[in-house]
């Protein structure tokens, strides 16, 4: 069942606001794939004199402006040749990377999970095992989970700078700061927080980013490590870590990330509750002026049943991805009599 045949963006909902910047992603998406690679590098430079200019601002509201995301897929892909693509100019390159991790956490105490890992924790000795520091030899790792606000204010021009080897002791791993856990009892919850790093090394050789993006080299042990060194009293918790990228793209890939876990966690307890209880649930999905999709569960033996789950869509989320998604994820499940609502309705 594609579900995107029926359902409609809601973030193309009116008159997007008009952009040169958008205009210029646009008339790269025009272009034969052969040509597209060399448009988007000119693209960078564009937007290397803003960063220069200590406009970055201008460069986060269009990317948070509403309109089509295949834009600003393309303007976020030549801002990270910005401030992590490889400068041949220098020797030495330094990348800032954050790696998303989604903590589900449940149980019977509330309370507060300190967001300072022990030093036992030890991430460098972890994916060096794993194989996974390969050419990067020079990589730091902070000792602290900080928040998706926090790594969204990082400035983009200091980045920029420190990719071509400019401003890296201006800027230590903890200047972010620790984001505490809070857990509340009787819940499961899903909570997005980043462990940053720098890693440092030769602009000839692939970058961490690259040789550790397979997480099934280090996944497992990263889990299981967390396992075994954190703990909180009467309460479970799991931590599931996605691939280390620069800290724009990890923006948008944490937020995708905390969608499809949330939505799985959704499914989860949903259908636990209502199969036990009443059989197959009632499913209808429909989409909403606030950027979200919306599945909603109801049962006609159960008045008392109503959960609904909404994943937010981010401005670079590709909507038929998301609609993939949360088909392939309710067919798994077994769910096939589902009403789609082939309108955007208000969120008031």
């Amino acid at each position: 069942m594609k579900l995107y045949r029926d359902l409609l963006d809601p973030r193309v909902l009116g008159q997007p606001k008009k952009s040169e910047l958008i205009d210029r992603a646009s008339e790269i998406l025009s272009k034969p794939a052969s040509d597209k690679r060399s448009q988007i590098i000119n693209f960078a430079e564009n937007l290397q004199t803003i960063l220069e200019s200590g406009n970055d601002d201008r460069l986060r509201l269009v990317l948070k402006t509403p309109g089509h995301s295949d834009e600003k897929r393309v303007l976020l892909e030549a801002l990270e040749l910005c401030v992590s693509g490889s400068n041949m100019a220098v020797p030495l390159q330094g990348i800032f990377f954050a790696i998303p991790v989604l903590i589900v956490a449940g149980g019977k105490s509330s309370g507060k999970l300190s967001a300072v890992l022990p030093k036992s924790f030890d991430l460098n000795d972890l994916f060096e095992k794993a194989g996974a520091l390969a050419y990067s030899k020079n990589v730091s790792f902070s000792n602290i989970l900080t928040s998706l606000d926090a790594l969204e204010k990082v400035n983009w021009r200091y980045l920029m700078r420190c990719n071509k080897g400019l401003d890296i002791d201006d800027f230590e791993l903890n200047d972010l700061k620790p984001e505490d856990i809070i857990l509340k009892a009787g819940t499961e919850q899903v909570h997005l927080r980043y462990l940053i790093g720098l890693a440092v090394g030769s602009t000839k050789a692939p970058k961490f980013t690259e040789t550790a993006a397979d997480i099934s080299k280090w996944g497992i042990q990263f889990t299981r490590k967390f396992d075994e060194l954190i703990k909180f009293q009467n309460a479970e918790l799991l931590a599931i870590p996605r691939r280390p990228v620069n800290f724009v793209r990890a923006v948008y890939d944490g937020i995708w990330a905390t969608n499809e876990i949330g939505f799985q966690l959704f499914l989860s307890n949903a259908l636990r509750y209502t199969r036990q209880r009443t059989g197959e649930p009632d499913v209808t999905i429909a989409t909403y002026s606030d950027n979200s999709i919306r599945v909603r569960f109801t049962s006609v033996f159960d008045d008392t049943f109503d959960k609904t789950f909404g994943w937010r869509l981010s401005p670079l989320d590709e909507f038929s991805r998301v609609v993939d998604c949360i088909d392939e994820l309710l067919s798994d499940c077994g769910i096939s009599n589902i009403e789609v609502i082939p309108n955007i309705l208000s969120h008031e």
